[in-house]
Formats: structure tokens, sequence, C-alpha cells
């Protein structure tokens, strides 16, 4: 199988309802910001490894 025939998806589902009414709120936005930067970046990476 080669490398430009391999698909996937990454999705992230993640809500601030929650996380809106804690006192640590900022926190928790922090954090979120950080998982839906990595579902942003990671297919990138992936899609490199996969063509070396």
């Amino acid at each position: 199988m080669s490398a430009h025939s391999l698909q996937g998806k990454i999705c992230t589902l993640a809500t601030s309802i929650l996380g809106a009414f804690t006192p640590f709120y900022a926190t928790y936005a922090g954090a979120k910001a950080t998982v839906e930067h990595f579902t942003w970046a990671e297919p990138k990476n992936l899609a490199v490894e996969a063509s070396q």
C-alpha cells in the first residue's frame, strides 16, 4: 500500500459550556486550545511521515 493511499481523519469534539461555569475557566480554555492546535497540526506531521 502506498503512502498516498493512506487516508484518515482526526475529529475533536469539545465544548466550552461546562468550563464556562467553573472558577478555573482560563485553565480549561488553555487546555482546550492545546487540543485544538494538536488536531490541526498532527495531520500535517503524519502526512510528512507517511510520504517518507
